[in-house]
């Protein structure tokens, strides 16, 4: 890939802005005819990325951004536009997007600006825009059950004819305050009545953590690291009965020198003094315990 890089007015808004061209080269280390150039604003953003195309126009990525340095809109190479609507309540919501909305309606690909953008969108509910809301909210302890104290995001959804002001609940995320438990949710219904739910619980017993994962039915992964790096990680099925997993060990400089699967033993690795990896070696079967 070779690299130039300089300012030029963009064409559109006639401002000098600074820019950057990717084109990748050939075996030969020749320029080919695909590349990529992209606009930096005054403030330091991408806005802009320009495509190479064999046709007469050259298709474009486009990011347009509010007073605030938000990303409000976005456009792709195929022209599919995405608005943003931040949170500005002063909670858990605020600065964050709260609505995305793909805009396919006449009327949706025609607001001209952020302000508009944030009076009209509700009116956008029911056609056949896609719109999806993200709230966020803490949902407090339950020491009779042992729940901790929570914060909760869920998503919801407008679908065609849908003009109720609060859409379909169709995903649900819990995070425990402490950061170590989370959950998510999917609902397979319009009513929120059919929930799958897959799980994250992790430990510390410093220098060590444990991460355990578990679906919808049952089954659960469990990864032990030290000092940041995977040491094991094994399966078990629903009823708790170990059905695979794998256990890694690292040479003095960091790198992976074997890793034991139970169910067919060790590889080993090797690297010359490149630091470039050499034909491994498989040894002999080893079995791993339960939990």
């Amino acid at each position: 890939m070779a690299y130039q890089y300089g300012a030029e007015q963009d064409p559109n808004s006639q401002l000098w802005v600074e820019y950057t061209l990717a084109t990748k080269l050939d075996k030969n280390w020749n320029p080919t005819t695909e590349w990529t150039k992209t606009y930096t604003d005054s403030a330091g953003r991408q806005y802009k990325t320009i495509y190479s195309s064999a046709g007469q126009s050259n298709p474009c990525a486009t990011s347009f951004y509010n007073e605030y340095g938000q990303l409000w809109e976005s456009v792709d190479p195929d022209g599919v536009t995405n608005f943003f609507v931040y949170g500005n309540n002063g909670d858990l919501n605020q600065s964050q997007v709260q609505y995305t909305i793909t805009a396919l309606s006449a009327n949706a690909l025609a607001i001209p600006n952020y302000d508009t953008l944030c009076n009209t969108y509700q009116s956008l509910e029911g056609g056949v825009d896609r719109i999806k809301q993200t709230v966020r909210y803490v949902v407090p302890a339950n020491p009779a059950t042992g729940q901790p104290d929570l914060v909760r995001s869920d998503t919801f959804a407008w679908t065609n004819n849908e003009s109720d002001n609060h859409g379909t609940l169709i995903s649900s995320t819990e995070t425990s305050a402490d950061g170590l438990h989370n959950w998510n949710m999917q609902y397979a219904d319009a009513y929120g009545n059919t929930v799958v739910t897959n799980q994250t619980h992790t430990g510390y017993s410093v220098p060590n953590r444990w991460v355990t994962n578990c679906a919808p039915n049952g089954a659960c992964t469990v990864g032990s690291y030290a000092y940041g790096r995977l040491q094991c990680a094994i399966q078990y099925d629903s009823g708790n009965g170990q059905i695979g997993g794998t256990c890694d060990a690292y040479d003095a400089h960091g790198r992976l020198g074997a890793a034991t699967d139970a169910r067919n033993g060790t590889t080993s690795y090797f690297y010359n003094s490149a630091d470039l990896g050499v034909p491994s070696a498989r040894v002999r079967n080893l079995v791993f315990g339960f939990r």
